[in-house]
């Protein structure tokens, strides 16, 4: 016979059929909001995690999926954090701009660099997918973060290319022609009781 573990009866497993986040447009809303320093490169950046809002077609999606993780090192969704680039470069300057602009629009206020005043602020993003290697060195897609839009404007925005391995990037409807029986399976969840406010922020 099979030694049976000996917490198995109390080990809750998810039966429900995994849901992935839609690609495209979001109604989203900012819970943590802090200075980034990234330990490999040194480069800085303001990181803001997200949640798709109440509002949004699929409301408190990331929420529910921390709230529903069983893992004692579990941590918000990397899909659902974006990096706003802190730099005098030009170009980054105009990313980093752009990001807040759509806070600030989405929001009707005028922010003064405070990254705690962007908690609980609107904002629209668009998740698009993304190539990515797994441990086994197979090539999988995953949906991620990939821009701030003003809130007003989610439902007008059509699905993005496609950001291959390699850092270029392919029509959603190619690259799915392509590889259309390629599927994301970078998360899997189990189910568990817990408070609904028991959340990192």
């Amino acid at each position: 016979m099979i030694r049976k573990p000996s917490n198995y009866d109390e080990i809750e497993v998810n039966n429900k059929e995994f849901i992935p986040l839609e690609i495209g447009g979001h109604k989203c809303v900012i819970m943590k909001a802090e200075e980034y320093k990234n330990p490999d490169t040194g480069k800085e950046s303001l990181k803001i995690y997200l949640d798709t809002d109440r509002s949004d077609k699929q409301p408190e999606y990331f929420a529910n999926l921390y709230r529903n993780d069983t893992r004692p090192d579990k941590s918000w969704d990397k899909r659902a954090i974006i990096y706003l680039p802190l730099s005098e470069e030009e170009s980054k300057v105009r990313m980093f701009k752009a990001g807040i602009t759509a806070i600030e629009k989405s929001n009707n206020f005028k922010w003064n660099f405070n990254e705690n005043d962007l908690v609980n602020k609107k904002v629209g993003c668009v998740f698009g997918l993304e190539e990515y290697k797994n441990q086994e060195g197979k090539i999988k897609v995953k949906t991620r973060a990939r821009r701030l839009r003003s809130i007003d404007k989610v439902d007008k925005i059509g699905i993005p290319d496609v950001r291959l391995l390699n850092g270029s990037y392919e029509t959603y409807d190619d690259y799915m022609e392509r590889k259309e029986n390629r599927q994301s399976t970078d998360s899997t969840y189990q189910t568990v009781q817990i408070d609904e406010n028991n959340l990192p922020f």
